[in-house]
C-alpha cells in the first residue's frame, strides 16, 4: 500500500477517535453540569446558566411569564413579560425570535395569488439568540443575563415603580412537564419615603423574589375560536380574507380559557388561603359552573407551596394589601387565556360588610326590619367578591351570562359568526343614497352564495344565519326610507321567501331552517309584515309629493304577487308562510286602522285605507 495513503487513513482514524472522545467528554460534562432535566434542560458551566433547546421544538410557540413571589407587600402579581414567541433556526448557531401577531384567516387561498399580504400570524423576527454551541441536535443558549437583568424576559420597574435593582441571585431552577421555572431574588435599595414595608431599617435594603417560567405551549392554543353572537365570553376582533367578496370580514373571537369536558380548568390555591376564603371560592366556582352549564369544567387544586409562575391559573390571598384584583395574559393571535391570577384580600372589609348588611335587610315575623349578623354578612361578601373575580378570571361577560344561554353553546362555541359584517351591510347598503336598495340586498346575497357554496357547509351555517338572512331591524330600516321603485316589492318578497325557505346552496341548509323551526320563522315573518303595515308610516308616505308613484308601485306589485299565487295554485311551504303572515298582519292592521280612522279623516287617511282594503280583498280572492 502506498505510504501516503496509509498515512492519510491513520490521520483520518485519529481524527474520528478524537471527535468521538470530544463528544463523549462533552456529554459527560453535560451530565455532570445539568441542574434541571425535562423538556427544556438547564445547565451550569462556570457560574453561567444555559438552556438547551432541541431542534424539534423550533417552530413551536413558547411563552415566558413572570410573577412576584415575595416583596414590596406583593405576592402572586403577574409581571410584564416577553409573552408568546416562536423560535426558528437562523444562520449557523443563531435562533431567530419571532413575536406572535394577531392571526388573520384566509378561507379562500386563491386571494393570496399575487398579493403581498402576510397572514402567517408571525411578525418579523425581533431579535436573535446566538447559541454558545450545538449540543447534539439542540442549541445551548446562555440565559444568565436575561434572568438577572429585568427587562430582557420580564420587567420589574413598570410593576413595582423601581429601577435600582442590584445583586440578583438565582435561588432555584426546577423542571416541569411543559418547561422550566427559575426563582430569582433581586436586592432593592430603598428609602423611607418609598414606604416599602419589607425594607430593613438599618441598611435600607429590600428583597423582591420573582419566579420566571419558560414553557412550550400546546398546539391547540394556535386555534382561533370564532364565537357565536350571544356568547358570554368576552370577544376581540379578527379578520377573514376570503369570505366577503368586497375584501374582508370582521368577526368576533372569544377571549376565554381553552376549557372542555375532557380538559377542565385547574385553579390553584396554596395553604396560605384562609378557610373562610377557600369555602367562598368553592361556592363561587359551583355557582358559576351551574350558570354556565359546565359541571366539572373547573377543578380547584390545593398546593402545599406558594404559587409561582408555572401555575397557569391561581387564586392568591394577599391579606390587607388588596381587595380584589384580576390580571390575565391572553394569546395575541387566538385570544385564548394562557395565564391568570385573582388576588383577594381584606382591604376595606368592614365597610363592605356594613354595605352588604344594609343592602340585604330582612323582615321579621312582626314586620320589623333588621340586619343579619356580621359573620353571615362577611361570608356572603366573600362569596360575591369571589364570584365577581372568578367571572373576570374566566373571561366571561356577566351581562350576557345573565341573559341565559344553552349548555351546548358553551362547549360548541367554534362557529363562524361574522357579526360585524351584518352591521357593515346595514351601513353601506341601507344608508347609502340613491340606487335600488332592495336590488342591492339581493345582489349582495347572490354574491355571497356563490362564495359560500365552495366552503364546508356545517362550518358556515351560522354565517348564513347572521349575514345572509336579513333580520327584522334591517327590513324596518328600509321601510322607514319609503323608497319604493319599480321592482322593489319583488326584491323584498324574494328576500322574505328565501329567508323563510333557508334556500342557500344546499339541502342541508334548507333542512336546518337556519336554526329556526317553522313556528319561530312564521312569527318573525308576521313581525316584519306588521312593521311593513305601520299606519303612521303609511300616512306619512301618503302626504309626500310622490305618494301616487309610491302607492302605485305597492298596489301594483303586491296585487300582482297575490294574483300569481292564485294562478299557480301549488306553492312551496316558504311561499305559503310569507302569504299567511301577510294575511295575519294585514287583517290585524286593517282592523286597527278602521278603529282609528274612516273615509272622512282626510285625503292621506283615505288613500291608506283604500289601498289596504284593496289588498285585503285581493288576498281573500286568492285564498278563494
Amino acid at each position: 500500500m502506498n505510504l501516503k495513503v496509509l498515512f492519510f487513513i491513520v490521520c483520518l482514524w485519529c481524527s474520528f477517535i478524537g471527535e468521538l472522545y470530544e463528544v463523549k467528554a462533552q456529554a459527560k460534562s453535560a451530565d455532570e453540569n445539568v441542574i434541571a432535566e425535562g423538556l427544556l434542560p438547564v445547565y451550569k458551566f462556570n457560574d453561567k446558566i444555559y438552556i438547551l433547546i432541541a431542534e424539534e421544538l423550533l417552530g413551536h410557540e413558547f411563552m415566558i411569564t413572570a410573577q412576584v413571589d415575595k416583596g414590596r407587600g406583593k405576592y402572586g402579581e403577574l409581571l410584564e413579560s416577553k409573552g408568546v414567541f416562536v423560535l426558528k433556526s437562523g444562520k449557523d448557531k443563531e435562533l431567530n425570535v419571532y413575536g406572535v401577531a394577531a392571526t388573520e384567516q384566509v378561507t379562500n387561498k386563491e386571494l393570496l395569488d399575487g398579493c403581498k399580504l402576510e397572514l402567517s400570524g408571525l411578525k418579523n423576527y425581533e431579535e436573535i439568540w446566538t447559541a454558545d454551541r450545538r449540543m447534539g441536535s439542540g442549541y445551548l443558549v446562555e440565559i444568565t443575563a436575561w434572568l438577572k437583568e429585568p427587562g430582557e424576559w420580564y420587567r420589574l420597574d413598570n410593576s413595582l415603580r423601581m429601577s435600582n435593582f442590584a445583586d440578583p441571585d438565582i435561588l432555584d431552577v426546577s423542571a416541569c412537564k411543559d418547561g422550566v421555572c427559575f426563582k430569582v431574588r433581586h436586592c432593592v435599595n430603598v428609602s423611607p419615603k418609598q414606604g416599602i414595608v419589607e425594607m430593613a431599617a438599618e441598611n435600607g435594603k429590600s428583597y423582591v423574589d420573582v419566579s420566571v417560567a419558560l414553557k412550550l405551549l400546546p398546539d391547540d392554543c394556535r386555534k382561533t375560536v370564532i364565537m357565536f353572537l350571544d356568547s358570554p365570553f368576552r370577544t376581540q376582533k379578527a379578520m377573514d380574507y376570503g369570505i366577503n367578496p368586497w375584501g374582508c370580514v370582521k368577526c368576533s373571537r372569544g377571549v376565554h380559557w381553552n376549557i372542555s369536558k375532557e380538559t377542565p380548568l385547574r385553579i390553584s390555591v396554596d395553604n396560605s388561603m384562609p378557610a373562610v376564603y377557600l369555602k367562598a371560592l368553592q361556592i363561587a366556582i359551583g355557582n358559576v359552573s351551574k350558570k354556565m352549564g359546565m359541571a366539572d369544567g373547573i377543578i380547584l387544586e390545593r398546593k402545599n407551596q406558594p404559587l409561582d409562575a408555572m401555575e397557569s391559573c391561581g387564586v392568591v390571598f394577599v391579606g390587607e394589601n388588596n381587595e380584589l384584583n384580576v390580571d390575565c395574559m391572553e394569546h395575541p393571535a387566538t385570544g385564548h387565556l394562557l395565564v391568570g391570577r385573582m388576588l383577594v384580600g381584606e382591604k376595606n372589609i368592614d365597610a363592605r360588610i356594613l354595605r352588604w348588611q344594609l343592602n340585604n335587610m330582612v323582615k321579621d315575623d312582626d314586620e320589623s326590619w333588621r340586619i343579619c349578623s356580621q359573620k353571615y354578612a362577611y361570608e356572603k361578601c366573600l362569596e360575591e367578591n369571589m364570584e365577581k373575580g372568578l367571572l373576570i378570571l374566566l373571561g366571561i361577560d356577566e351581562a350576557k351570562l345573565e341573559n341565559g344561554i344553552k349548555d351546548d353553546d358553551i362547549w360548541n362555541s367554534l362557529r363562524y359568526v361574522y357579526a360585524d359584517d351584518q352591521e357593515w351591510l346595514r351601513k353601506e347598503r341601507v344608508c347609502s343614497t340613491g340606487g335600488n336598495l332592495w336590488g342591492m340586498f339581493v345582489q349582495s346575497r347572490n354574491n355571497r352564495k356563490k362564495l359560500l357554496e365552495q366552503l364546508d357547509v356545517e362550518s358556515v351555517l351560522a354565517y348564513y344565519k347572521q349575514c345572509l338572512v336579513m333580520n327584522e331591524e334591517e327590513y324596518i330600516s328600509v321601510f322607514k326610507r319609503g323608497e319604493w321603485k319599480d321592482g322593489d316589492v319583488r326584491c323584498f318578497l324574494e328576500l322574505m321567501v328565501e329567508d323563510a325557505w333557508g334556500g342557500y346552496a344546499t339541502d342541508y341548509i334548507r333542512r336546518s331552517m337556519l336554526g329556526r323551526n317553522a313556528k319561530e320563522t312564521s312569527e318573525s315573518l308576521v313581525r316584519i309584515w306588521n312593521e311593513f303595515f305601520n299606519l303612521d308610516r303609511w300616512l306619512e308616505w301618503a302626504q309626500r309629493p310622490d305618494c301616487h308613484e309610491v302607492f302605485g308601485v305597492l298596489e301594483r306589485e303586491l296585487s300582482g304577487w297575490l294574483y300569481e299565487g292564485k294562478r299557480r295554485k301549488v306553492l312551496t311551504s316558504a311561499q305559503m308562510m310569507v302569504r299567511d303572515a301577510f294575511s295575519d298582519a294585514l287583517s290585524k292592521q286593517l282592523k286597527s286602522c278602521h278603529e282609528s280612522i274612516n273615509y272622512g279623516s282626510g285625503v292621506a287617511a283615505n288613500r291608506v285605507l283604500s289601498c289596504w282594503e284593496f289588498l285585503y280583498e285581493q288576498r281573500k280572492r286568492e285564498k278563494g
